[in-house]
């Protein structure tokens, strides 16, 4: 069982629970959801099953906290010859000497 099929299981839960007893409320209680959530959940699945309940993350990626790949290639080709407690000023000296693979 994958990571998503377990999330998918967590939102069924709740789904489920509600329909056998019949009480939205107190099946959101004991699973320990809001009544938005289980609803919002409910209109996820019902609009397209199972596979809706994904997890769909909302975050959109920050391109902005990357590094320029040469920079990354040069700290990861040096990485294995340096001792880890190197000052930033010394890894940025010794970025500048190296040149990309």
């Amino acid at each position: 069982m994958n990571t998503e099929t377990k999330v998918i299981k967590t939102k069924l839960g709740p789904l489920n629970l509600a329909e056998q007893l019949g009480n939205v409320s107190q099946a959101c209680k004991i699973f320990g959801y809001s009544r938005d959530s289980y609803y919002r959940y409910k209109v996820l699945y019902d609009q397209g099953g199972d596979m809706a309940l994904a997890d769909l993350s909302r975050k959109r990626p920050n391109r902005k906290n990357r590094i320029e790949p040469a920079i990354e290639e040069r700290v990861v080709f040096m990485a294995p010859k340096r001792i880890l407690n190197y000052t930033s000023n010394k890894w940025k000296q010794d970025i500048r000497k190296y040149k990309p693979i």
